[in-house]
């Protein structure tokens, strides 16, 4: 009887062939989908850590990130009194959400006196940074309390993180604050006009459209990201 070499049939062949295609399709979607998660994650990671970032620089009295700002000789103030002319009036994050953020925004503050007795002050920004989430990633909604809505129109379009030096109270001003009126002209205490209040924490929402996370600053300093299930 003749001999046969053993080996696969053309069917046989196509139907491994189908099945590696769709094996390494299911790898790629759960691959791609995978990664766009990590990414939507390391931009919350990234905000928490920038958000830490500037507590720190408050709290450590940093006045030299710009060499040429008012604040690079003086000494950091206790939070309201006493207040002399030049000090660090603190550090801030300031996010603009009109349309969906993919930056934000670290600056710090300087106290400056007309020369007055008794003095009146005015701020300065100095040492601003801006930050990107990575492509893909972005804001899509801050709140402050439980009343607050981002469907149909956000409560919040812009939001301010402000950290004191030598304050473990954190404080939140809402969009019609300008970025240099933080703070009273008289006394250098946190100005309670455009004070966001009602709440104990400002919430950052980050997304790619798909998963989110959350970002929670409280009053009392603490900073931690929440995954939205």
């Amino acid at each position: 009887m003749p001999a046969f070499k053993k080996g696969f049939s053309l069917i046989e062949l196509l139907v491994v062939i189908a099945l590696f295609s769709i094996t390494s399709i299911a790898v790629t979607v759960s691959y791609i989908s995978f990664e766009a998660k990590e990414q939507v994650k390391n931009g919350a990671l990234q905000l928490k850590s920038d958000l830490r970032n500037a507590e720190n620089k408050a709290v450590s009295g940093d006045k030299i990130s710009n060499t040429s700002g008012p604040c690079t000789t003086t000494s950091t103030p206790v939070s309201g009194s006493p207040i002399t002319a030049n000090s660090l009036g603190g550090w801030y994050v300031y996010v603009d959400n009109t349309s969906p953020a993919i930056t934000y925004q670290i600056t710090g503050v300087c106290l400056t006196s007309n020369g007055a007795t008794p003095p009146v002050y005015s701020e300065n920004s100095f040492g601003n940074v801006s930050y990107k989430f990575p492509t893909g990633v972005y804001i899509s909604c801050i709140k402050y309390n439980s009343g607050d809505s981002c469907a149909p129109a956000p409560t919040h379009t812009k939001a301010y993180v402000f950290f004191m030096p030598i304050n473990n109270t954190v404080y939140f001003f809402d969009q019609n604050v300008d970025q240099t009126d933080f703070l009273d002209n008289s006394t250098g205490a946190p100005n309670p006009t455009g004070q966001l209040t009602g709440g104990t924490e400002i919430v950052f929402t980050i997304t790619d459209g798909s998963s989110s996370y959350e970002v929670h600053v409280n009053k009392t300093g603490s900073i931690y990201e929440v995954k939205i299930p």
